[in-house]
């Protein structure tokens, strides 16, 4: 296989703007209207209610909320079928391509609840709608079109604003997607009793929103509704400090203000239940009817990756961040399983497990993302899940590096 080449001035004037950031980041900023804890706490969105909870919530809140209800009503006698979709950046084409094959072995089932958090929150809506959209799925993670993502501001702009790159392109991106008949399907497939989730991290208040993104659908005013569906799939996928966070309108106590809304990777790499669920928290509480299952795509690596790391504050930088994601997905995994046994769901796992080169300064490389996609539709053709987390013994996985020359 062959390493991906990272030219130098490319990589210089990244670099440079990244580090330039950092430098400055304790001394910018774009001005915002103050608001409270309190506000925070009540907080909707204007026109909305019901449409989001706190991932952290107490038990005693949670039962009331729609997408949790819709699953553990002890009156429901059908099985339960629940799709987790992690974060991953152009590493989503494994879940995207894992889908599309899964439905060439005529083994992909409806989901009743769907969620998605990152790269999955894009993969999300689809997902949900079934295999008439692989397509879209395809187009999406294989096509190209994703290269226009990576474009970045200059110095100047970079300095004075909350992202290194402008969001412009990502935002149409997501509109040329997810369109009028993508939300009324959703909304419909909503009335229908099951869920779409995606998850963002609130940064003022620094805990996981849950979106209920049908119940957004299901808004008489479609204009309404595309457009906070679109912000809040635009949120969940911007990795800080690279794509700018979002500001969501919101109104508390007779205030309006903004909330600012970030990649939703930074609170957890998938969601799988809220967090009492996973502690146990909520034994007794939540019952699933025989037959249920849950099915986890994480589109990363779980399994340490031996590399040399250069001493430089970026590479240490990254290989840090990729440390805490692998650490962090892997207790969500263990956690999810855990849950699972307790309840009696069905458990089925998939993440990457072939090396592929990856440039970070190079995301959404068309190349990288179709062959994460074809090595997804491999494995979704096939129809072939984990029953256990992964086990991690001996050494670990000699990782694939990149040439920088």
């Amino acid at each position: 296989m062959q390493n991906l080449v990272l030219y130098p001035a490319a990589a210089l004037g990244r670099t440079l703007v990244l580090s330039l950031l950092l430098l400055v980041a304790g001394c910018t900023s774009l001005p915002r209207d103050s608001f409270t804890l309190g506000d925070q706490q009540q907080a909707e969105v204007s026109g909305f209610s019901n449409i989001r909870h706190w991932a952290d919530a107490p038990a005693d809140e949670l039962v009331q909320v729609s997408p949790v209800s819709a699953v553990v009503d002890a009156d429901r006698r059908a099985p339960v079928r629940m799709l987790a979709l992690s974060g991953g950046g152009g590493a989503g084409a494994y879940g995207a391509g894992l889908l599309v094959g899964w439905t060439k072995s005529q083994k992909r089932p409806v989901f009743d609840v769907v969620t998605g958090v990152s790269a999955g929150a894009l993969i999300a809506p689809f997902a949900f709608l079934g295999p008439r959209y692989d397509p879209q799925l395809r187009s999406l993670f294989t096509s190209g079109v994703a290269k226009s993502l990576k474009q970045h501001r200059g110095p100047i702009r970079a300095l004075i604003s909350n992202g290194a790159s402008d969001n412009d392109n990502f935002k149409k991106l997501i509109a040329e997607y997810v369109t009028p008949d993508v939300v009324f399907e959703i909304a419909r497939e909503h009335a229908s009793g099951r869920r779409l989730l995606v998850v963002t991290t609130n940064l003022d208040a620094q805990r996981a929103t849950v979106w209920d993104i049908g119940a957004i659908a299901m808004h008489a005013n479609i204009d309404k509704s595309m457009h906070l569906i679109h912000q809040v799939l635009l949120a969940s996928a911007s990795i800080p400090g690279v794509l700018p966070a979002v500001k969501i309108s919101a109104v508390a106590n007779g205030r309006k203000f903004s909330e600012l809304h970030s990649d939703g990777g930074v609170a957890t790499q998938i969601y799988t239940a809220p967090d009492v669920a996973l502690a146990g928290g909520m034994a007794g509480r939540v019952e699933v009817p025989n037959g249920s299952s849950i099915y986890m795509i994480v589109n990363n690596s779980v399994e340490p990756e031996f590399s040399v790391v250069k001493a430089t504050s970026l590479s240490i930088a990254s290989r840090a961040y990729s440390t805490f994601i692998k650490s962090h997905t892997r207790q969500t995994i263990s956690q999810t399983y855990n849950l699972s046994r307790r309840i009696g769901l069905d458990f089925n796992l998939s993440y990457i497990e072939d090396k592929v080169p990856y440039s970070a300064m190079d995301p959404f490389n068309t190349e990288y993302m179709r062959r994460l996609f074809d090595i997804g539709y491999s494995v979704g053709s096939r129809d072939t899940w984990k029953k256990t987390p992964p086990i991690l013994t001996g050494l670990p996985v000699e990782n694939v590096t990149l040439t920088e020359n």
